[in-house]
């Protein structure tokens, strides 16, 4: 099956994984196209599937195949992840990360809806 996205959904993508490497200051590079297994390489694909699902409207197998990932499970699995960020202590580095992220996120579209007006 073939998967096509939206010209919208290229341009959410595109501005996830800008708003990616400007806090977390790695190029896409090292995680997106790279399917390493370090801590940090799995963890920014956790913040990007997070982003993906709540700003993009992608679906989950859409996510997966985005990601490189075999089917929806994975996808599932992270996400439920992220959510257990805010819920448990242990998780505040990567819960601080993903907040900086979803603010330079929505910085990116306020100012890319400022310059249509």
């Amino acid at each position: 099956m073939i998967y096509i996205e939206t010209k919208q959904q290229t341009k959410v993508r595109q501005n996830i994984v800008e708003s990616i490497e400007d806090v977390l200051g790695v190029p896409r590079e090292l995680w997106e196209i790279r399917r390493g297994r370090t801590s940090q390489e799995v963890m920014i694909r956790h913040i990007f599937i997070h982003m993906l699902h709540n700003y993009g409207k992608f679906t989950l197998q859409n996510i997966a195949r985005i990601v490189g990932l075999k089917n929806h499970s994975t996808v599932i699995q992270s996400i439920n992840l992220t959510k257990e960020w805010y819920t448990e202590y242990r998780w505040v580095h990567e819960r601080i990360l993903l907040d900086q992220i979803k603010e330079n996120y929505e910085q990116r579209i306020n100012k890319t809806a400022e310059s249509f007006a």
